[in-house]
Parts: C-alpha cells; structure tokens; sequence
C-alpha cells in the first residue's frame, strides 16, 4: 500500500464515493484533488478529515508536475 492516495476530483459525485469508502480504510492518507480549495476543505471536514484537501489541478499546467509536487509536499 502507498503512503497517500491522490483522487482527482476526489469532491466530485464519483469522487466523494471513491474518497469515503478509501478515507475508511486509510484515514489521513486519502486527498481529494481538484481545482477549488473551498470544495476540497467543505468536503474534508465532512469526512472528519479522513480526506484531505488538495486543490490546484489545472488544465494551465502540466498534470505530471503538479503530482509531483504533491508527492514532494506530503513526503517532506
């Protein structure tokens, strides 16, 4: 099992399915990726912050940086 869990649109209908039922599995290791930061924290704290928020996914820039980046964030 990895460290952390990225799901992109993670706020989205499919999404919140995907990130809860993960979320119980894996408190705290689950982020809910998308373009707002406002709806990934709404959504976080419906979970009692067993999702976390991730915001800045973008068609602007690279997805591939913009992963990478988050790996570097949460592994620092």
């Amino acid at each position: 099992m990895k460290e952390h869990i990225v799901v992109v649109g993670g706020y989205g209908r499919v999404g919140q399915t995907i990130c809860r039922e993960l979320g119980e599995l894996y408190p705290g290791k689950v982020y809910a990726a998308g373009r707002s930061l406002e709806c990934a924290e709404q959504f976080s704290r419906t979970t009692g912050r067993k999702v976390r928020p991730y915001v800045d996914i973008s068609a602007n820039d690279s997805f591939l940086t913009q992963v990478e980046e988050l790996r570097e964030e949460v592994w620092t």
